[in-house]
């Protein structure tokens, strides 16, 4: 086996704190043909000196400090070592995790072994620790099988994957249009044409700050799909979607629910402006019992293509227990096929109880549509409370959730949220909704915030009020 020179980098902005134990780890490691190139991006701590420390502790020209004036951020950070390095492998480790001592030598062999060199990305599990360093759970990094990495939720970390330089530079590095999510912007880029190898083993501790950990969800969602989008730049044709609104009227004590305002705006407008300046627009349909609801919309949107699905079909519907959310959607394919108009690419469900979805959502969600190998698309939200299955006489714990104290990646459970559901036209036309290939759309809990009937009498009051 041959010992390939590995090119580790560590960014670091103000977590001297933490960088001490990063080092040690890199000192520690069974494998030993490295450099090691320390970024200061700009730290107003003690990570200067630190790493100056460091490199005059070692053997010249084996490590390299770069003190950044302003912060540039890992994807810059990134592009630079690229630059500047020697070895025929890149390693990022964050300043404040720390590796095994055993991961270089358990991902160099992997490589050495199995991958098609100079093309190879080599990926570990890892533990998730807390502030105080006790070990919280696990988590591993194991791609999906080929065929369905378009669907992934989850690509292996950013930090702490062996890549080939050749293909990363091949790649055109990593794109500094984005702020997080680097392992999603190199995913993209790579998968479909890299050697991907998985090392069933943990290689590092991955450290959980607990602070703004809702922000950070966001931020990383934000960044995620407008990577997605950003595969969609040079495509010159826009996708067709024909919209059908839910807005069934009677909701236990309350009629005309569509109409109740939720901060001085009705549901149903709430869900209709949404959707009404999308590029992708071809037409509204909306299905309801009411004739309020029908004379609101007639009035308000009269210069947009909308339209109600026929009285009686739509009464027939709205009369189950649950919106069938697929007889919806092919009652939209139905009158498409039978009209002389031009047929829609897609077809998209709106449920106006969700109050903030966005126009937004909507088109990043086409985008990830567009972008996958998937027929249907839904919108979704981590599952984080317990979920039960009964027996005759118990109940059993088929997932823990929040309450998991040892979390495991392949643990997370995905919900759907009622936001909206996408699918191509043809795929309505040919198979049940559930049963085609369906992605997800991610959302925060915020995001997919949705009214339920036990909040109308709440919201109907401030309203009057």
């Amino acid at each position: 086996m041959s010992s390939p020179i590995i090119s580790i980098y560590i960014p670091c902005h103000n977590y001297g704190k933490y960088l001490s134990k990063a080092l040690q780890s890199i000192s520690s490691q069974l494998y030993k043909n490295w450099e090691l190139f320390l970024v200061d991006d700009a730290s107003k701590d003690n990570t200067f000196d630190l790493m100056m420390k460091y490199k005059n502790e070692n053997i010249k020209n084996r490590v390299h400090v770069i003190r950044n004036k302003n912060a540039e951020g890992l994807q810059k950070i990134a592009n630079n070592v690229l630059k500047r390095c020697n070895g025929e492998l890149i390693f990022r480790l964050d300043a404040d995790d720390w590796l095994l001592e055993t991961a270089l030598l358990s991902l160099v062999i992997k490589y050495e072994t199995t991958a098609q060199k100079f093309n190879a990305i080599i990926v570990g599990d890892y533990f998730l620790v807390d502030s105080k360093e006790d070990i919280i759970g696990f988590q591993t990094s194991k791609p999906y099988n080929v065929d369905r990495l378009e669907g992934r939720y989850y690509p292996p970390h950013g930090a702490c994957s062996l890549i080939s330089v050749r293909l990363l530079k091949s790649v055109g590095g990593y794109s500094t249009d984005f702020k997080a999510q680097d392992g999603w912007d190199l995913w993209q880029k790579t998968h479909l044409r890299a050697d991907i190898h998985h090392v069933e083993s943990p290689i590092f501790y991955y450290r959980q700050h607990e602070k703004s950990l809702s922000k950070s969800n966001q931020r990383l969602l934000d960044s995620r799909r407008k990577i997605i989008s950003s595969k969609l730049i040079n495509t010159s044709y826009v996708p067709s979607v024909a919209f059908i609104v839910g807005a069934k009227s009677k909701y236990e004590n309350f009629i005309n629910t569509p109409l109740i305002k939720y901060e001085g705006i009705p549901l149903i407008d709430r869900a209709v402006n949404s959707i009404s300046h999308l590029k992708n627009l071809h037409s509204i349909f909306y299905i309801t019992d009411s004739k309020d609801v029908n004379a609101h919309i007639e009035n308000k949107y009269s210069n947009l293509k909308v339209f109600p699905v026929d009285p009686d079909r739509a009464k027939q519907l709205i009369s189950l227990s649950s919106p069938p959310i697929d007889d919806y959607m092919k009652e939209l394919v139905k009158f498409f096929k039978s009209s002389e108009g031009e047929l829609p690419d897609m077809v998209c469900y709106i449920n106006i109880h969700s109050i903030n979805r966005s126009s937004s959502h909507i088109n990043d969600a086409i985008n990830q549509l567009m972008t996958s190998n998937a027929d249907s698309l839904l919108s979704v939200e981590k599952q984080k409370d317990i979920l039960l299955s009964a027996d005759a006489n118990y109940l059993s714990v088929f997932y823990s959730g929040r309450y998991n104290t040892f979390k495991n990646v392949d643990d997370h459970l995905l919900a759907f949220n009622g936001a909206f559901v996408l699918s191509w036209l043809d795929a309505i036309t040919h198979m049940p909704l559930f049963e085609s290939n369906i992605i997800g759309f991610e959302m925060t809990n915020d995001e997919g915030l949705r009214l339920t009937s036990s909040l109308f009498p709440i919201i109907s009051k401030i309203d009057r009020n």
